[in-house]
């Protein structure tokens, strides 16, 4: 197994309902050459050890367990390797600008795969990340005011800020305490909620949709 952000789990069954199919790689090519040639290709999300046959997300639905014939899915990696192959796993594809997740369930003997919508970044500017709640669109910038106290490329910090308050303060937020005190913050991005202020966007990124 490739040590990553996905890990390839192997085991017994075969593709059983499914809209199309390709065999990448050459007859002769071995099983760990198409679990490789899977893990590799972002798209990628099954693989049946039969002429190394793919399946790219979107394109199966279910598979079947059966003795003695091998199936592969890409999941996301956890720690440890599961005891069984029978849970529910999560994967998911995304390009510069472009997210896809997909699920794995399990309901003896069949494997259903199910995709969820496709998001994207709403302009060519800005670039996707996964990060551990889900997908987002940042981008980065230069000015020419550090303290972000001119407009129009920027707000004034609210008095005694920024302050390195809550730790690691590795995010910058717009908070508004009713109408009259308004202005830039630092904050601990991981704390949405903070005593009875809570986030309602934010200005380093946006969902994608």
């Amino acid at each position: 197994m490739i040590e990553s952000i996905f890990k390839m789990m192997v085991t017994n069954g075969q593709p059983s309902s499914y809209s199309t199919s390709s065999n990448p790689l050459a007859a002769g090519a071995t099983w760990d050459e198409c679990l490789e040639y899977c893990y590799n290709l972002g798209t990628c999300i099954v693989v049946f050890d039969n002429n190394c046959e793919m399946f790219e997300i979107g394109q199966i639905s279910t598979a079947t367990k059966t003795e003695g014939l091998v199936i592969a899915f890409k999941v996301l990696a956890t720690d440890t390797c599961p005891v069984e192959d029978t849970g529910t796993f999560q994967g998911y594809y995304a390009t510069n600008s472009t997210y896809r997740p997909y699920t794995v369930t399990y309901d003896d003997p069949i494997w259903t795969f199910q995709t969820g919508p496709l998001v994207s970044c709403p302009n060519s500017n800005l670039t996707l990340f996964v990060r551990e709640k889900g997908p987002w669109c940042m981008q980065g910038f230069q000015f020419s005011d550090p303290t972000l106290s001119t407009n129009p490329q920027g707000y004034n910090w609210l008095s005694a800020q920024p302050d390195m308050i809550p730790a690691p303060a590795n995010g910058i937020i717009f908070r508004m305490n009713g109408a009259a005190v308004y202005g830039m913050d630092d904050t601990d991005l991981i704390q949405p909620t903070s005593g009875s202020a809570c986030w309602k966007g934010y200005v380093c990124r946006i969902e994608p949709s």
